[in-house]
């Protein structure tokens, strides 16, 4: 529901943070051809490559999750999602990933940040996380059948993280016009 959010009316929020979500494939996406222009934003996404529901490398649903959820078509990969968003919101450079420190509560389990930013334009992190299913990374364990848990990273900092950045996003502005209104005076 996010993913078609951004595309459909992109200007309704100041970020994102998608978890265990891909974009459709096109001939699966059911949003209108119309959409209106990016609106670029930080958008943090985290998915597991185990998740047995949303597959990390993209394609179909098996079909129990299909009977289950009442949903069909084809997904992108978490990476072309991520490439996706990235190219909407005016990001042209490769990624930079980073494997981030483990924690022994994770278990086999690990986080490589994926990030891509350019300049002053709001980033695009993919959170791989290796040996996770379908679930929230933190420090509760999601049922069995989900698959494994990370903790090495939780929500509640991402979305900090996600929020820090539209403070510095906010404050840059702030500076600019500062300095644009005295510009006009003199």
């Amino acid at each position: 529901m996010v993913l078609r959010l951004l595309h459909e009316t992109p200007d309704l929020a100041a970020a994102a943070i998608i978890v265990s979500a891909a974009m459709p494939t096109a001939e699966s996406f059911l949003s209108s051809d119309d959409a209106p222009p990016a609106h670029a934003i930080p958008i943090a996404l985290v998915h597991g490559t185990r998740d047995k529901i949303v597959p990390f490398s993209g394609g179909g649903l098996k079909p129990w999750a299909r009977a289950l959820f009442k949903v069909g078509g084809r997904t992108r990969s978490a990476a072309d999602t991520a490439l996706y968003l990235a190219r909407r919101n005016g990001i042209s450079t490769p990624p930079i990933s980073m494997p981030l420190p483990s924690r022994a509560e994770s278990g086999p389990t690990s986080v490589t940040s994926i990030r891509r930013q350019e300049d002053a334009i709001p980033s695009v992190t993919l959170y791989e996380v290796r040996g996770a299913g379908h679930t929230i990374p933190g420090p509760r364990a999601a049922p069995r059948i989900l698959g494994r848990t990370n903790a090495d990273i939780s929500l509640l900092d991402l979305v900090a993280e996600t929020m820090s950045e539209i403070a510095e996003r906010q404050a840059r502005r702030a500076r600019v016009a500062r300095v644009w209104a005295r510009h006009v005076r003199a």
